[in-house]
């Protein structure tokens, strides 16, 4: 995972254009940035991570990484706290009888105004923030 992520709209993945996506967002980038990787964090989920940050149309959401550790819901809180953040989308393979159980354990005290998602592969808990909100 390198510093910023990418969620592709729903509907590119589905149409099957996603070398196209990541061949206009390289583009757009330029050479000197490097390019995208494709980062699968399960069957439903997937990301594209670059050090470069860009901003395309056909990207549901842009983040900033924040960090990666494991997957160990009171340290992600730990660190979480007096950051500004006040909610944490979770964006992991949870079984629904334990989405909230998990969720308000991330969540316990924090105090802020900032959303994080936390999308987990293998064990492994990706932090991001949402870098454009419009």
């Amino acid at each position: 995972m390198k510093l910023n992520a990418y969620e592709p709209e729903p509907s590119v993945v589905a149409a099957g254009l996603l070398p196209e996506l990541v061949e206009s967002m390289v583009q757009m980038a330029g050479p000197l940035m490097g390019g995208f990787e494709l980062f699968r964090v399960d069957k439903k989920r997937l990301l594209l991570t670059s050090d470069a940050l860009i901003k395309q149309s056909m990207i549901k959401n842009h983040y900033l990484v924040l960090k990666v550790c494991p997957f160990e819901p009171k340290e992600i809180n730990k660190f979480l706290k007096g950051k500004n953040i006040g909610s944490v989308v979770l964006r992991a393979g949870v079984k629904p009888e334990k989405y909230w159980e998990v969720r308000n354990e991330v969540e316990k005290g924090l105090e802020g105004n900032k959303t994080v998602h936390l999308f987990v592969k293998d064990g492994t808990a990706i932090l991001c923030e949402v870098i454009f909100n419009d």
